[in-house]
């Protein structure tokens, strides 16, 4: 009997490829508590299994945070140490204890019944970033439950297997992927999930494959068959051909020796074949990812994200926290930090639950508009900043700059830090650089006027795709139409350079576009001085940049202006791309 090999479509949260048996598990869904009536006066003893139980969940944190802190940075320990505030709740033990009390149960069903309660109120808001945290509710109920000494409270669980396998399942915690064996688990795939969830963001620190969302997963997959995680392309495949396995476990072997060998350029600047310089940058948001971006060459960051501040609400950190983080990054690179400033909103993390959900969060409240409504948290960030510059060069750049007055009010208000930090004695680099995210059509259309105020564009590629086309990148039924070569928006990133260029201001770009060696030769033949990557990327387009010619680029450039059709300026990229870097395509 032949299998057909079957391919499903997800969400790709971690990169990678992890090729082996299946081990689904179903765990985790439903939560199976017995019900029992208790004497009155056994209830003081059922308080204290209460909170016996609580105790041992919270060592449980204190320990998972601490093992996360050492694997991967503190940034991730803090997602344990918000479970283990969760079971400091006033509102939640007072709760129970009620429930044990007025309903003389057994603390455990009491504990899941209020939970409950929990759970469905935060499923009930539509947000999906609160409906994310569902899972961290559902780690702490479960953490909880597995506490008590009981058999009629403990879950449905299968063991771990001990041989290198890929995991499948409706849905993780935080828990569950923290605590994965990366020796055995090789990828993992679940019905349920997002990008932003915690199970995603902890899968991408710990390295290992993973793709989410993806529908019907439990139902198409069987026990012990063989299968591909695709964490590129987002994809699972059940019953590969040999043929489809030989393929990946190819692409597997070509990356590792291709990159090895780009690896070996580490030394050397970013030069073209007649001696034009692209400085390479990387995108950082954890601190934990210094030694690796520094392992690669790069000796800078031209995006460092502070997003993950929104991760745990309950921990956001003071002038002080931040200013501990930005100092250790501008000491370890020389050539400096660019600091984005809060960018909440729209795909990416709300910056704070609002009582009604946003009728369109792209066109809402988000990027600099965030931080020019929010000014003492603005402020806060600012001094932060503004006092790493004294340790190494530290940059600041405004997200989402729709307008020359959004600018003005951001540059007073880092004025006005300044003078703060002066009255207070504090050192600081008085010529701190300060850019502007160039992200909507509004902003390329001011920006001459933008380059009188600042003193660097970093063109972000991924909004200025989705403002420009009007596509939504995450929505299916519209995601093929988001283009990167489109060229309305290569006709928006010239005049950026333009404009830059009359007013001897830099210009770099930070989307996803700055690390595709396809296009590579059009961005440098757009004239763009900078680009900041996921460190990983950087081997390759330097290698990429070393083997181009900028004039020829420049003439490729000028070519593609003119043409209509995004794959006709794909494809002529591509064309010169293949012609002096195969080998790495």
């Amino acid at each position: 009997m032949v299998v057909e090999e079957i391919t499903l479509i997800g969400i790709s949260a971690s990169p990678g490829i992890g090729i082996g048996d299946l081990n689904s598990t179903k765990y985790r869904d439903t939560f199976i508590v017995c019900h029992y009536e208790i004497a009155k006066e056994a209830i003081p003893a059922e308080l204290d299994r209460f909170h016996e139980a609580l105790n041992v969940a919270k060592d449980y944190y204190v320990h998972l945070s601490q093992k996360i802190g050492t694997i991967s940075g503190q940034e991730e320990a803090k997602i344990f140490e918000a479970h283990h505030l969760m079971l400091q709740d006033p509102g939640l033990i007072g709760g129970v204890a009620q429930f044990i009390e007025k309903d003389q149960c057994n603390a455990e069903f009491a504990f899941l019944s209020v939970m409950k309660k929990y759970i469905a109120a935060i499923s009930s808001i539509d947000d999906p970033y609160m409906k994310e945290r569902q899972m961290d509710l559902n780690d702490v109920t479960n953490r909880v439950l597995e506490s008590f000494t009981l058999e009629a409270s403990s879950l449905k669980q299968k063991p771990e297997s001990t041989s290198e396998h890929l995991l499948l399942a409706k849905d993780l915690t935080p828990s569950d992927t923290a605590n994965m064996d990366r020796d055995t688990v090789k990828g993992f795939a679940t019905e349920k999930g997002s990008y932003t969830s915690h199970t995603a963001i902890l899968a991408r620190s710990l390295g290992i494959p993973a793709v989410v969302g993806v529908a019907d997963l439990l139902d198409k997959a069987t026990e012990s068959t063989v299968a591909i995680i695709d964490g590129y392309e987002g994809k699972v495949i059940i019953n590969p051909t040999e043929a489809t396995i030989a393929s990946y476990q190819e692409l597997i072997e070509k990356k590792k020796k291709i990159y090895d060998a780009a690896c070996g350029l580490k030394d050397f600047d970013a030069v073209t074949q007649d001696g034009k310089k692209i400085e390479l940058l990387a995108n950082a948001e954890f601190d934990h990812e210094i030694p690796g971006i520094l392992d690669v060459g790069v000796k800078g960051i031209g995006l460092f994200r502070t997003e993950f501040f929104l991760l745990n609400p309950m921990l956001m950190p003071n002038e002080d926290e931040q200013f501990k983080l930005y100092k250790k990054f501008a000491e370890q690179f020389e050539d400096g930090v660019t600091i984005r400033t809060l960018d909440a909103g729209g795909d990416k993390l709300p910056a704070e639950t609002l009582e009604a959900p946003e009728p369109n969060p792209f066109l809402g409240w988000r990027g600099i508009r965030v931080s020019l409504t929010r000014r003492k948290w603005f402020r806060s960030q600012l001094k932060a900043i503004l006092r790493a510059s004294a340790f190494g060069k530290v940059s600041v750049m405004f997200p989402m700059i729709s307008g020359v007055r959004e600018v003005d009010s951001a540059l007073a208000i880092l004025e006005n830090c300044k003078e703060a930090l002066d009255a207070e004695g504090v050192e600081y680099d008085k010529d701190l650089k300060v850019g502007c995210m160039i992200e909507v059509p509004s902003a390329v259309l001011l920006a001459d006027h933008l380059a009188d105020k600042v003193d660097f564009f970093s063109i972000g590629t991924n909004d200025l795709i989705q403002y420009t086309v009007a596509v939504d990148r995450i929505n299916p039924l519209v995601a093929n139409l988001y283009d990167s070569s489109h060229p309305g928006v290569i006709k928006l990133m010239d005049m950026v350079v333009q404009s830059a260029r009359k007013k001897e201001v830099t210009t770099s770009v930070c989307g996803e576009l700055a690390g595709d060696i396809n296009l590579t030769p059009l961005l440098l033949g757009l004239g763009v001085n900078e680009l900041s990557m996921s460190a990983i990327q950087v081997p390759l387009v330097k290698k990429a940049i070393c083997s181009l010619n900028y004039g020829k680029c420049r003439e490729l450039a000028l070519e593609c202006l003119k043409m209509p059709y995004s794959s006709d300026i794909y494809d002529k990229s591509r064309k010169m791309a293949a012609a002096n870097y195969r080998e790495i395509l």
